[in-house]
Order: structure tokens, then sequence, then C-alpha cells
């Protein structure tokens, strides 16, 4: 069984957060990456991004900015490989 190599990239843009759970990057160049979801639970204090707890997270107010990090699984139907895309987010006003 083959290995896929590490990918990174660095993208910025508008994202678009609304409470009913939608987190959207408005990135054309993030192609399938565009659409995320995030919720929040009040009872554990947990960000969710695509259903998945936050691995990290933290609200600076003074900064009026937002970290996320969360891991995506992805599923590739050509090799047939299943793989983990890691989101660091950075958001500011």
């Amino acid at each position: 069984m083959g290995t896929l190599a590490a990918a990174s990239e660095d993208h910025s843009g508008t994202v678009t957060l609304d409470k009913g759970g939608s987190f959207q990057y408005n990135v054309a160049g993030l192609n399938d990456h565009k659409y995320q979801y995030w919720s929040y639970s009040w009872s554990t204090d947990q960000f969710f991004m695509n259903w998945n707890p936050c691995l990290d997270w933290y609200i600076n107010e003074e900064a009026d900015s937002m970290y996320l990090n969360y891991d995506y699984q992805d599923y590739d139907p050509n090799s047939g490989n299943s793989f983990y895309w890691n989101y660091s987010v950075y958001l500011t006003k």
C-alpha cells in the first residue's frame, strides 16, 4: 500500500458565519474545501467543524479574532485513498 505526500496550502479570503451552523469560505481557490460547517455545544464548551470536535480552538476577545484547528476526512475516488486534511483557520474581523 502506498502513501501520499503531505500537501500544504495557504489561502486567505472572507468567511461568512451564521447562527444556523453555516461556515462558508468565499474563496474560489479552495475548490471542494470551500464549504465547511460549524457548531458549538454550550454543555461541553466545544466547537465542532463538519460534525467533528475541533482539535483546538480559542477566541481572543481583545483582538476580535478566533482560531480553529480541525481534521476533515476526505476520499479520492480515483485512487481509492482515504485521508485527512488538517485545517488551521484564523478568523479576524
